[in-house]
């Protein structure tokens, strides 16, 4: 599994995720800038089952971001 991060032209952030497989769990990101946490809801690319793309708040341009990944249960 690799990710990248991109701004849209909303001013949102979002984090592509390219998946070994189709088969994987729905997960949601949460992201950690300045100690501020912010939740980036995901979905699968319809055509591309392996691409995940997760939205959410912007964190300024090159400021570190902390990603962790949960699974819904």
């Amino acid at each position: 599994m690799y990710c990248f991060i991109r701004t849209d032209n909303t001013g949102l952030m979002i984090i592509n995720f390219q998946l070994p497989a189709a088969d994987h769990s729905e997960f949601y990101v949460k992201g950690t800038n300045k100690s501020i946490t912010d939740r980036y809801s995901c979905k699968a690319d319809p055509l591309k089952k392996v691409s995940v793309h997760c939205a959410g708040a912007r964190t300024p341009l090159g400021e570190l971001i902390d990603i962790n990944v949960y699974k819904f249960v």
